[in-house]
């Protein structure tokens, strides 16, 4: 163990087992005022990456909350970037990408509708189709709150309970592809996906597949044991849900499986003491490799 500058930097042997990436959903400014500082404390010296000073960590950008109060600038992106951080895509304006099913029936003429799970939102048009007649239309949310929907207009046609209501193909493409362009054009590399809510359905994962990696598209808050089958299913730990022995048996399952697994949160102001704290501090005690989301994909564990 070595000391320089008050800090104490742990510099395990090149015999690592397991892989922990740290990432960070929304692009929230504790990002840059909290983890970006914490994670610079650190350090981990290996031939991986031999002269970067401290751990990185990715952050998944939804870029239409870019700027917007409590979360990062795009100054403060690229100051994250400068640091090895990875930038993701998390979507232009946070909505799931799945079918979501009508709970009870719905009348021509009605505006409040009910769907299964509570992901959608007002910034694009979705397709509601009925599973049997040939009733369908595009509808648009005035109002979302949880699984309750309030429409722009009153539907024209009857649904019955369980007709699909999904994202236009349009809007589907716009939110995930649209995004990965808005990124680029800002002079990020984004080659990875975050799926928001972890709502995804086939059709959109292989709309995420056509121009990305992998994708976190899970949240069991299990591991990823190796080889991976479908990168685009990949598994995330949230953060809120660690407390200490979560800490040391989560690291402990990595090290003995030789896994790879996915700590993510959003933007806590963690400080020292806190759970990424003690999460960094214990994956480099036990020789678990700390890497971006690409870095662990160009080293083959993802």
């Amino acid at each position: 163990m070595l000391f320089q500058n008050n800090l104490t930097f742990i510099e395990p042997p090149e015999t690592f087992r397991g892989t922990l990436i740290l990432e960070s959903d929304d692009g929230r400014i504790g990002d840059y005022t909290h983890w970006l500082p914490l994670l610079k404390t650190k350090k981990q010296k290996s031939k991986w990456y031999p002269f970067r000073y401290g751990v990185s960590a990715c952050t998944a950008v939804v870029t239409n909350f870019n700027g917007t109060s409590g979360y990062t600038t795009r100054t403060q992106l690229q100051a994250l970037v400068d640091a090895g951080w990875e930038m993701m895509n998390h979507g232009m304006n946070h909505v799931g990408s799945l079918s979501y099913e009508l709970i009870g029936s719905a009348k021509a003429g009605d505006v409040n509708i009910e769907v299964f799970l509570d992901s959608m939102g007002t910034a694009y048009d979705y397709i509601i189709r009925s599973n049997t007649t040939q009733n369908t239309e595009i509808i648009r949310p005035l109002t979302v709150n949880g699984k309750n929907i309030i429409l722009t207009s009153p539907l024209k046609n009857d649904y019955e309970e369980g007709s699909f209501i999904e994202l236009t193909p349009e809007n589907l493409n716009t939110d995930i592809n649209g995004s990965l362009d808005t990124l680029i054009s800002w002079g990020f590399d984004v080659k990875h996906f975050v799926a928001p809510f972890h709502h995804v359905g086939p059709v959109s994962l292989a709309k995420i597949a056509e121009r990305h990696l992998t994708a976190r598209t899970t949240s069991v808050g299990d591991t990823n044991p190796l080889p991976i089958t479908n990168k685009f299913r990949m598994n995330g730990a949230l953060a809120g849900t660690f407390n200490d022995e979560k800490i040391k048996s989560f690291i402990d399952k990595i090290y003995t499986e030789d896994s790879v697994a996915i700590f993510y949160g959003h933007g806590e102001l963690y400080g020292k003491g806190s759970t990424l704290d003690k999460l960094v501090d214990y994956a480099i005690e036990k020789n678990v490799r700390i890497l971006t989301r690409n870095e662990a994909y160009l080293l083959k564990m993802v």
